[in-house]
């Protein structure tokens, strides 16, 4: 009897899931009552109404959550202090020739880092996107080229671009808690742009940088995904 129910639960609810499916690709883009509806439920989605302290409590005041969620981070994230190294480090490296990373960038690294860029990520705190580089990038080209040769030169200001919006991304349906949301970084795309480029080079020697219990890992792995592991 349990099995039967749980068979025509599931069956219902595939459902109304693909009624829902048919509905948003014939009435997603028109402005009905349908779009209306979802675009609350996403707006309500992206709001984050309520936060549960660690004794239980409820918090509902805007500066409360925004100094709960600093406090937790802030401490999530600790403060550094230095510790001697009591063993030779230069004995347990190999040396490898590495000056190509530092290496002026060339014209063709850098078309093939802004023709490789995900067109619709969420913008940094500049607004622009990777389809808005593409589109414009005839003209926005020689700016975005010296500002690549002057990081290269260190004769920049990197604190300029260095900034971005910090935005929570929920891990679970009704999240409560602050450990329920993952915070990410959206960074301006002239850094992004910098940092990907930096990646690709990385991306050429990194097996080699790499200690061999490590290389089943990392091969097959971009270099992005390997630094998120290892951090």
């Amino acid at each position: 009897m349990k099995n039967h129910l749980a068979s025509l639960l599931e069956a219902k609810r595939v459902y109304w899931k693909q009624r829902n499916s048919v509905r948003w690709v014939k009435l997603g883009d028109e402005n009905t009552h349908f779009f209306h509806t979802m675009a609350t439920i996403s707006h309500k989605r992206n709001f984050i109404v309520s936060l549960t302290n660690a004794d239980g409590s409820i918090v509902l005041d805007h500066e409360q959550k925004a100094n709960l969620l600093w406090t937790a981070y802030k401490n999530r994230m600790g403060v550094s202090e230095f510790t001697n190294i009591s063993y030779d480090l230069s004995s347990l490296l190999t040396a490898h020739n590495l000056e190509e990373l530092d290496e002026n960038f060339s014209d063709h690294e850098i078309d093939l880092v802004i023709k490789n860029l995900p067109n619709s990520h969420a913008p940094g705190p500049n607004g622009f996107n990777g389809l808005f580089i593409k589109k414009c990038w005839n003209i926005i080209k020689e700016d975005t080229i010296r500002l690549f040769k002057d990081f290269c030169a260190h004769s920049i200001d990197r604190s300029s671009i260095n900034s971005s919006f910090i935005a929570l991304i929920p891990k679970k349906e009704n999240p409560e808690h602050v450990d329920d949301y993952r915070p990410i970084s959206l960074l301006n795309y002239s850094l992004k742009c910098i940092t990907k480029t930096l990646s690709s080079r990385l991306q050429k020697v990194i097996l080699q940088l790499v200690h061999t219990n490590q290389y089943g890992f990392i091969k097959g792995r971009t270099i992005q995904d390997c630094l998120a592991w290892s951090f």
